[in-house]
């Protein structure tokens, strides 16, 4: 990914977990910088495809990518102290572009189809706390903690019967 980041001008910024911070047109002028980090996300996304595959084949467990993306105003350079120095981007933009709330919502129920509750659980509330009115994730939650201590069987294929209005 890191590869591909670079090939699309970006900057990798650091690496947070299972995560990529990555900057463009920082800390040098990138012309399109938008399109570059969104071709940065689509091209990411398909060399996962292919990794994924040949994970598969070697019995490794399955990895999921979010990418969010946001352009704006930052405060980038180095920031640190004399013993500990980093350069990196600051600033509520650089906040926002970890927050995609439609692939967050995506993974959630992704993660309920293929019958892992908990973790659609956990997902469908951290959308909620930024989505407290959306009834279609509240439903899914409740099905999600309902389903986790009483497993559907073989035959459940995600659709629910709502018996009132």
């Amino acid at each position: 990914m890191s590869q591909v980041i670079s090939e699309t001008e970006g900057v990798v910024d650091k690496y947070i977990g299972d995560g990529i911070m990555a900057l463009w047109n920082a800390p040098y002028t990138v012309i399109d910088h938008p399109s570059k980090a969104c071709e940065a996300a689509l091209l990411c996304k398909s060399r996962l495809e292919t990794l994924k595959a040949d994970w598969k084949r070697r019995g490794y467990p399955e990895m999921r990518m979010r990418v969010g993306i946001h352009t704006g105003n930052a405060i980038v350079g180095n920031f640190g102290s004399v013993d500990r120095l980093n350069y990196t981007a600051l600033g509520d933009n650089v906040n926002l572009a970890s927050i995609d709330l439609a692939d967050l919502y995506t993974e959630a129920f992704e993660l309920y189809m293929d019958r892992q509750f908990e973790m659609a659980a956990v997902l469908f509330v951290e959308y909620l706390e930024s989505n407290a009115n959306d009834k279609a994730a509240e439903t899914h939650l409740k099905a999600c903690r309902h389903y986790v201590l009483n497993p559907p069987d073989s035959s459940w294929d995600g659709t629910r019967r709502m018996n009132t209005k």
